[in-house]
């Protein structure tokens, strides 16, 4: 109860994950379970049991029905899904670079690093935005982005599609030139677009750089 107090006291200043209290899910699953042998409550009302427990099926069942049909323009689903040929394509661009033992990944963004991490397959060598010298949450405290000087890199941004057509990048990267000062060289951009139930999910977006040089760019 004190896990779920903060979480709703932090709900009131900014926004919360509906992941974040997941501790708190589990400890009152326990509470409810241990009130339910020690009162008997609920065997003495079953029609509470069943106004309670019917409803939670059903709200239960949606994100399967959300996962398996792809319905919806706003499917939370879609969050999770489209992601393993971002994953195989960037290993392909690697594998097709001068020297793929020494080309790192990166993502713009802690879900666009992550993402690549996992599905790419070499989260050992997968960098964030902080190789742009930005904050990159828990890529700050890994491997050191100056461990790579010198190293090439595939890097990745994604986009999502407007309702009124067109793409909404999810970063302002202003390609070329922001990679440009970290890098002797870029090539791309290079697109990949996913589908599901036949609407387009994602694009994304690859560049291929050279040489880099550091977190903090070289000197214009």
């Amino acid at each position: 109860m004190p896990f779920l107090g903060l979480m709703l006291l932090v709900s009131t200043r900014r926004l919360v994950q509906m992941n974040w209290p997941l501790p708190g899910y589990v400890a009152a699953i326990v509470l409810l379970a241990a009130l339910w042998t020690e009162t008997g409550v609920w065997r003495r009302r079953r029609g509470l049991l069943a106004l309670v427990l019917v409803p939670a099926a059903l709200l239960s069942a949606l994100p399967w029905l959300a996962t398996l049909l792809e319905i919806g323009a706003l499917n939370r689903a879609d969050d999770f899904s489209g992601w393993a040929p971002m994953g195989r394509q960037a290993a392909r661009i690697r594998a097709e670079m001068p020297h793929p033992e020494q080309t790192f990944l990166a993502g713009h963004g802690y879900q666009a690093a992550s993402v690549l991490a996992y599905y790419a397959g070499d989260p050992q060598n997968t960098l964030s935005n902080n190789i742009l010298g930005e904050h990159a949450k828990g890529y700050d405290f890994w491997t050191p982005p100056e461990r790579y000087l010198g190293w090439d890199a595939v890097y990745m941004v994604y986009e999502r599609p407007k309702s009124s057509g067109g793409w909404r990048p999810m970063v302002d990267l202003e390609p070329p030139d922001r990679l440009k000062s970290h890098f002797s060289r870029v090539e791309g951009p290079q697109n990949l677009t996913v589908f599901r139930g036949g609407k387009p999910l994602r694009r994304y977006v690859f560049y291929r750089c050279f040489d880099y040089l550091g977190p903090r760019g070289q000197t214009p």
